[in-house]
């Protein structure tokens, strides 16, 4: 293991070693913020109905007494609906089945426990928000178990409905400390109870917040722009000078294998997942207890007081002038909380712990686009791992691999992942593994996009499953790739132009690599500065830069990017051919992409990667799209339609075009396999 990484590694313990018996665990936690008398949940929804605010609200839409009798009846109807609870019966007895069932998962559960220390010492002055990625459905249930453990006060978290209707479950998970949510809130009535809900838990709660700040699981297991709907919520209360601090806890969790991964696979390929069911939740877990997932590493994030992170860019005196409740957010507002939404992100994923897999998936993939896979053998996999985590170390990212036995760490972890990869053959080559997939799960009904071929979707699930792996790295090489990209082919590159060209390129990836605008300037130093210290760029002169062509990385710099752009690049390029004049929604533009590129990769087409079939990056090509302004949306009953500007469409493909003509990689690998089972 790197040296740096083993030394901040040295703070995890494995819990599956040392368990605590959670049915006698005595339980006295930290609170976020001590206060004479401790809340409890019924006086959270009761809150809610005496609220100046909410009591106004009821007033404004109320025709007469009567009216309003019933509003407050149905005030109560979703604050039942909606509110957590507590119970440590219920928590020690879930507690109990969850270590259980991480026993049989996993070979080890890693915790940080300097960064439990850290936050322990930090509690009892303001009110906590815990803000976890998320990767798997594990993620919520794994926060609330090591806080039981850890005698940290298991916060209220926000669940989506999917939970609220599993019969018992549901019912289960509230008494651990969920509070649900519908998904759109469209009802003002219910959207003005929720927020007062949400207002409340940060002004009077005590247990604490959780929720994820990119609203959603990551079926890409990459980072997502954040949503800012939950976050602004409960910093309003900061801004209106209601509290006088907030602590923000980032929260960052590894998995060596997701226990959803093929579930992510279909998922991106337009294939619905199944309704959420009690029953399908159990007969999941059965499915799962007789495979391995490895390793799992938690860790929570250095806590972030607000006041210290706006310093003097926070007014409170702005709304000192009328009462809070009858006050909104400012523009000014609104983008400090994108800061903080985007710097919370930055902190998740400087913690999140690269592992040999995701190591031995970039490998292989670099291969492939360099058309030299035939020749890796085990042995040279070996070599090429441990250089690739002395680089990835180098880049500043924490490398969980065992260096003292490679060999045995990579087989380890190729065994968990034998549905994707395989070792074949006396000389030991390293082969992608074809699936066999079932033709009713990939039936046309419900589809999102087009219902691909077999022969196509058993190729194409490896390679997205492989990429599930190689995409935890992309927070890393994802900028330093750009700026391969925009001088790879190029002699002497001046400084001013590659500025201009990596500027253009985070805007077009702006959604796909999670690059915010407002951090372009620095990160563009930074990162020259990193490329310029590891001799991947050489500085001719004071103003400009060139290449360093004998640079090991740059092919896997430009590998780690290729399948996103070329999912960007022939997207727009279909889009431009097929819709020009016409008003079209995601879903045309969905069957349309998949169904043109299918029949490329069933010609063999070595210019198409497989993983341009993905909905995901579509979606993300598509928001970019907008962005740029080369596709206007319109929504229209609830859906959105597009058109497009014929003329920057054009520029922006064009220039793409350029971009592409630069690197020499190609996908036949993936081609000859289709052919060859046709």
């Amino acid at each position: 293991m790197p040296e740096k990484s083993q030394q901040y590694l040295h703070n995890f313990h494995n819990y599956l070693e040392n368990r605590v018996n959670l049915l006698t665990h005595t339980f006295h936690p930290k609170i976020p913020i001590e206060k004479v008398r401790r809340s409890v949940p019924n006086d959270v929804k009761l809150r809610v109905l005496q609220n100046q605010r909410f009591n106004d609200y009821l007033d404004k839409i109320s025709t007469d007494k009567d009216d309003r009798k019933k509003k407050v009846f149905a005030a109560l109807q979703i604050l039942s609906e909606m509110a957590f609870d507590r119970n440590m019966i219920v928590i020690r007895t879930l507690g109990s089945i969850i270590e259980k069932l991480m026993g049989q998962l996993y070979s080890a559960v890693h915790i940080n426990q300097n960064s439990i220390k850290n936050l322990k010492e930090s509690m009892g002055n303001q009110q906590i928000i815990y803000l976890p990625c998320h990767r798997s459905y594990v993620d919520f249930m794994l926060m609330s178990f090591i806080c039981f453990i850890n005698n940290i006060e298991i916060p209220s978290i926000a669940a989506g409905m999917d939970f609220y209707n599993m019969k018992v479950l549901g019912e289960l998970m509230r008494k651990t400390g969920a509070f649900y949510m519908r998904r759109t809130f469209g009802d003002e009535f219910y959207w003005n109870i929720f927020k007062e809900y949400m207002h409340e838990i940060i002004t009077y709660n005590d247990f604490g917040l959780e929720f994820f700040v990119e609203g959603t699981r990551s079926r890409t297991c990459k980072a997502l722009w954040p949503k800012l709907g939950l976050l602004s919520m409960s910093l309003e209360p900061y801004f209106m000078g209601e509290v006088h601090d907030l602590k923000v806890v980032p929260v960052s969790i590894s998995y060596e294998k997701v226990l959803e991964e093929q579930l992510f696979v279909y998922e991106l390929l337009g294939i619905p997942k199944p309704k959420e069911s009690t029953k399908g939740f159990f007969k999941a877990i059965t499915s799962l207890k007789s495979k391995s997932y490895g390793n799992m590493f938690f860790d929570f994030g250095e806590p972030i007081s607000l006041n210290s992170f706006y310093g003097s860019d926070v007014k409170k005196f702005n709304h000192s002038s009328e009462p809070a409740h009858i006050q909104k957010m400012s523009a000014d507002e609104i983008q400090l909380t994108t800061d903080l939404a985007q710097h919370v992100l930055k902190q998740q994923q400087n913690k999140i712990v690269i592992m040999a897999y995701n190591l031995i998936a970039l490998i292989y993939c670099e291969r492939i686009h360099t058309n030299s896979i035939e020749s890796l053998t085990f042995m040279e996999l070996e070599r090429e791992v441990l250089k690739l985590a002395a680089f990835f170390e180098e880049l500043g990212a924490i490398v969980g691999f065992d260096d003292k036995d490679p060999a045995k760490n990579i087989r380890e972890t190729m065994a968990l992942h034998d549905n994707v990869l395989e070792v074949t053959g006396n000389s030991s080559n390293i082969q992608l593994k074809r699936a066999n997939t079932d033709s009713n799960r990939t039936s046309n009904g419900n589809l999102k996009g087009h219902w691909l071929c077999k022969e196509v979707m058993d190729i194409v699930v490896p390679v997205f499953s492989l990429q599930l792996y190689c995409n935890p790295t992309i927070y890393w090489l994802s900028q330093p790739a750009l700026f391969v990209l925009s001088t790879i082919g190029q002699n002497v590159v001046l400084i001013d132009d590659l500025k201009k060209d990596v500027l253009w390129l985070r805007q077009v990836f702006i959604y796909e690599f999670v690059l915010y605008p407002r951090f372009e300037d620095e990160e563009f130093d930074k990162v020259l500065k990193k490329l310029l210290d590891m001799k991947i760029l050489i500085q001719s002169s004071e103003s400009s830069v060139i290449l360093n062509e004998k640079s090991p990385y740059i092919n896997l710099l430009l590998s780690a990017i290729s399948p996103f752009f070329s999912c960007f690049y022939n997207t727009s390029e279909i889009i431009l051919s097929k819709f020009i004049g016409m008003k079209f929604v995601d879903k045309d533009i969905f069957i349309a992409v998949q169904s043109t590129l299918e029949q490329e990769l069933l010609k063999g087409n070595g210019t198409i990667h497989p993983y341009s079939l993905c909905l995901e990056s579509m979606n993300t090509s598509i928001l970019s799209l907008c962005n740029s302004q080369c596709l206007f949306k319109e929504k229209q009953n609830c859906v959105n339609q597009y058109s497009i500007d014929e003329a920057n469409m054009s520029a922006l493909v064009n220039r793409l075009r350029c971009f592409n003509s630069r690197w020499n990689f190609n996908y036949k690998y993936f081609g000859n396999i289709i052919l060859s089972k046709i």
